[in-house]
């Protein structure tokens, strides 16, 4: 039998109640009620880096969700590690500079910087 494999995002969404939780969350009912649904190891950890990982094991097991186990469970809270240390230094250089004197809020609030012209 052919399954469904489930992305973060979409269980991100259903956890945070995020504005697409309601749509989410039908699709991973329909898809369920289809065949088994199936959480990649790498999804598995990406969620391990915002909760514990036995709270994540039980929660999907609870939502009728495998886990993919072709990565052995003892290295994943090393997978979450790394990918939560990334995401921080992602989000430390969304915030970081773009230019000298101009924040990244100037870009998210619709204002254009202005920029001088340098010499070579």
């Amino acid at each position: 039998m052919i399954g469904t494999a489930v992305d973060t995002n979409v269980l991100s969404e259903i956890f945070i109640g995020g504005p697409r939780a309601i749509a989410a969350a039908q699709a991973l009912r329909e898809a369920l009620s289809a065949g088994p649904v199936l959480a990649s190891s790498v999804v598995y950890a990406e969620l391990c880096a915002a909760r514990p990982q036995n709270s994540v094991y039980r929660l999907l097991s609870g939502m009728g969700i495998e886990v993919d186990t072709q990565m052995p469970l003892a290295v994943l809270p090393a997978a979450a590690s790394a990918w939560q240390r990334y995401v921080i230094r992602r989000r430390a250089a969304e915030r970081a500079s773009v230019a000298p004197g101009t924040s990244w809020r100037t870009f998210s609030s619709g204002r254009m910087p202005r920029w001088s012209p340098r010499r070579c």
